[in-house]
């Protein structure tokens, strides 16, 4: 807790799950599921680095409240303790920030064996209903606020038939995909009552965004895994898909947020009484896979796979008056490439997988700036293309029955192939950026090592688990460099946003009765109160003139119970 008595890092989580199989007759199985899930987290994400001297900073000014530098992390420590980006302290959030999220869902999986072929169908539902409440500046005054609310109803329906053929050499699946999603997304953003009183008696004007979504995709798709000799196998799939995404936009000016008075519209020809504007924009396209494994031995395979495929395109939401931005978000596409290899060892106790990986990426979905007819932007556009490549290593060991050790090693290296884009300096001047330097966010290396130890009981069984994590230095906001005129001496100067390199320890421990059908669990993470950062949000060159961090989990203890039925 926070030294006013409010709850950080509280989460609770509820999870209903039940199930149902049923074999009518010999050929017909049927599996019907559903679950219900709540989550109600009191977390307070944001820690203020700054106010600085914009909004945030006025606002903190009119409060009382003094310079951030005269607060600190919980446990005193200071923030250049764990990170190479800011000098300074940090606050206690005082606006409570909230995230509450509510999920129902429904599946049905029938599945017939005939004489030839197998066929399947596999329907699907859910809903869910989710609200947010951040406090934007994480400072000790009422600051800046953020809610959203987000609901949506998903229906999918999916049929397949399978079979064998050539002496059951080839394996084949073809099949058809449906879903349909409809739903509303709201947000408002504002700052407190101090200052909105000291700027305008009646309030300042609070941006709404709204918009009702509803997105139906179709898809064909087909794969075939064939034997062309006993060591040596061929996999092929392709997948067609079509999508068609509508979006009515209510964006508008408010005083007194969601529900105050509408002031202005924001949505292209809307006005005061019909704030709306429509769009509807249709997508598509393929991928496919192709791959080869060949056996070695029985227990050693090599493979090589290559596959395409792409992430649909959509809407910006937060569209303003002009209709340039309501155009849509094309698709991204991927192409990989892998090499890897899975083996097993001394008769099973030892298991080595490793693969290396090389992707393009086209088309890819950023926040880019843009000048339309003369109002400048941040908008969602396929501005973008990059290579990524890695080396993935995993050992899993059964040291003794009841001891196993396992490691993860990951190396990653990412780079922008192209990305032109446009800045707007405090003269008014827009200048051309090459953005194709700025480092991606992923750490350069990660590894992971943790040993199990599990002991039947007369009751059921107690296992143990430990883990251990390092991760390398990490880039937490690699846009916040070209936020900055070229003039700058911090002009792309990733350092000021860095993570450095930190690890974790965590454990569990789990307690089963198995005549009860009750798990218990006692876990404990982050058991050396590592303070790091996982992200920065830079406001600095906003009129908002604040920065503010994003904090990792701290020293956490916690129990779990599962009852089973």
């Amino acid at each position: 807790s926070s030294e006013d008595g409010q709850k950080i890092n509280d989460n609770d989580e509820q999870i209903v799950r039940g199930s149902f199989v049923a074999d009518p007759t010999d050929q017909l199985n049927v599996v019907l599921t559903s679950e219900y899930q709540r989550v109600d987290n009191e977390a307070a994400p944001y820690i203020s680095i700054t106010h600085g001297t914009g909004l945030v900073g006025m606002n903190a000014q009119i409060e009382g409240y003094a310079d951030p530098d005269e607060y600190s992390l919980a446990g005193g420590a200071d923030i250049d303790d764990f990170s190479t980006a800011f000098p300074g302290g940090t606050t206690q959030p005082r606006v409570v920030s909230f995230d509450e999220y509510e999920r129902r869902a429904v599946s049905a999986a029938l599945t017939l064996d005939l004489a030839s072929v197998t066929l399947k169908s596999i329907t699907g539902w859910h809903d869910f209903e989710a609200g947010r409440s951040l406090d934007l500046d994480g400072g000790p005054s009422s600051g800046f606020q953020a809610i959203l609310f987000t609901e949506a109803d998903f229906f999918s329906q999916e049929f397949q038939v399978l079979g064998t053929a050539i002496e059951e050499r080839l394996e084949w699946v073809v099949g058809a995909y449906y879903s349909s999603e409809d739903g509303t997304d709201l947000s408002e953003s504002f700052l407190a009552d101090a200052l909105g009183a000291v700027l305008s008696p009646v309030g300042i004007p609070v941006p709404v965004f709204e918009g009702d979504v509803q997105n139906d995709s179709w898809a064909a798709f087909a794969q075939g895994n064939y034997q062309l000799t006993e060591k040596l196998r061929v996999t092929l799939g392709y997948r067609y898909t079509e999508e068609d995404k509508s979006l009515v936009s209510f964006n508008r000016q408010t005083i007194g947020g969601i529900d105050g008075t509408v002031i202005d519209c924001s949505v292209p020809g809307g006005v005061i009484g019909d704030c709306r504007y429509k769009v509807n924009d249709s997508f598509d396209g393929d991928a496919w896979l192709v791959s080869l494994d060949y056996h070695v031995t029985d227990d050693v395979m090599v493979y090589l796979r290559s596959a395409e495929s792409f992430k649909g395109g959509g809407q910006n939401l937060r569209g303003t008056p002009v209709v340039l931005t309501f155009a849509p978000i094309e698709s991204e596409t991927a192409r990989d490439i892998e090499l890897g290899f899975k083996g097993q060892f001394a008769d099973g106790r030892v298991e080595v997988n490793a693969a290396a990986y090389r992707t393009k990426y086209e088309d890819i979905q950023r926040s880019r700036n843009e000048e339309i007819d003369g109002q400048f932007l941040t908008l969602i556009k396929n501005a973008a293309e990059a290579t990524l490549q890695g080396v993935e290593l995993s050992a899993t060991w059964l040291a003794t029955e009841r001891l196993s050790l396992e490691l993860h090693a990951n190396y990653f290296d990412g780079e922008y192939d192209d990305w032109p884009d446009q800045l707007l300096t405090s003269s008014g001047e827009v200048t051309p950026v090459d953005r194709s330097i700025t480092p991606f966010p992923d750490p350069e290396y990660t590894y992971t090592a943790s040993a199990s130890w599990d002991q039947p009981v007369s009751f059921g069984y107690v296992s143990a688990t430990v883990d251990y994590i390092w991760q390398d230095d990490a880039l937490l906001f690699p846009d916040r460099v070209y936020a900055l005129p070229p003039t700058d001496p911090e002009w792309q100067n990733p350092s000021l946003v860095t993570q450095e390199s930190f690890s974790l320890v965590n454990a569990r421990m789990v307690v089963e009765v198995t005549d009860m059908g009750l798990e218990v669990a006692f876990f404990g993470r982050n058991l050396t109160g590592e303070e790091y950062l996982t992200g920065v949000g830079d406001n600095s060159r906003t009129a908002l003139g604040s920065i503010v961090g994003l904090a990792g989990e701290p020293r956490t203890w916690g129990l779990s119970v599962k009852k089973y039925w």
